[in-house]
């Protein structure tokens, strides 16, 4: 709530994709035995250009490969902290890796700044 204060969670991740939608379950370890968790399903649209998620309608705003790496840049306006706020989510996909970053953007001002991320390795064999 302080935009500042920062700390890592372990989680474990579990996805499926069926060429259509791709379906997650994450959970997080808080320590002494306290799990939680959620989970859900992205669905991109036919051109492209938006990805439900969880029915909050993302607008895809930028694709791009580098190497390995593919990069997706989603923006949404919703609230942050109850403040109107533009949302946007990156998403950085390896063969092992999978990268969430969320940031927020106050609509009374201010530059983006980093709400959260999230970072998934591929279990080894």
């Amino acid at each position: 709530s302080d935009n500042k204060t920062k700390f890592a969670l372990p989680a474990k991740c579990k996805t499926s994709f069926d060429g259509k939608k791709w379906v997650y379950e994450v959970q997080y370890d808080e320590g002494n035995g306290e799990l939680v968790g959620g989970g859900g399903e992205c669905e991109l649209n036919g051109d492209g250009t938006k990805l439900d998620n969880n029915g909050i309608v993302w607008n895809i705003t930028d694709v791009s490969q580098q190497g390995d790496t593919v990069r997706i840049f989603m923006e949404t306006n919703g609230k942050d902290n109850r403040k109107k706020a533009t949302l946007r989510q990156i998403f950085d996909v390896t063969s092992t890796t999978f990268a969430i970053t969320e940031e927020v953007k106050y609509l009374d001002g201010g530059d983006y700044f980093v709400r959260n991320k999230h970072l998934f390795r591929k279990k080894k064999a």
